[in-house]
């Protein structure tokens, strides 16, 4: 038989220390501004929304916007007359009795197209 040392089945448990214990570290209490719930539901004054909102508008912003909507509108011109010029779909759209003609969809996509323009100038000049 050999005489080595094999881990007993019950170890004994590890000894509480004698050391006080240490008190938990305290947080500082979170700080909250006394709002009554009729402040709280009272709007905010659109001048000063608007104010605040300007602030935070760069210029990059207001270019990467403003081409964006430019390129929007082009893209739908561009591409709804080019559908819409093409003879099949005239004959489709003249077979199909709607009151909306080819001329109709024309002029709504250019109103469509002329929208996102300006808005896309607006969204650079503003």
């Amino acid at each position: 038989m050999s005489t080595s040392s094999s881990p007993s089945p019950n170890p004994t448990p590890p000894q509480p220390s004698t050391s006080a214990p240490r008190p938990a570290p305290s947080a500082p209490a979170p700080t909250f501004d006394k709002a009554t719930l009729y402040t709280l539901s009272q709007p905010e004054k659109l001048s000063d929304v608007l104010a605040a909102e300007d602030k935070y508008d760069c210029f990059s912003c207001r270019l990467t916007g403003g081409v964006a909507l430019l390129g929007l509108g082009a893209y739908t011109y561009l591409s709804t007359t080019a559908a819409l010029n093409t003879p099949d779909l005239q004959k489709k759209i003249a077979k199909s009795g709607s009151r909306f003609g080819v001329q109709a969809r024309k002029r709504g996509v250019l109103g469509l197209s002329m929208c996102l323009w300006g808005v896309g100038v607006w969204r650079m000049v503003r």
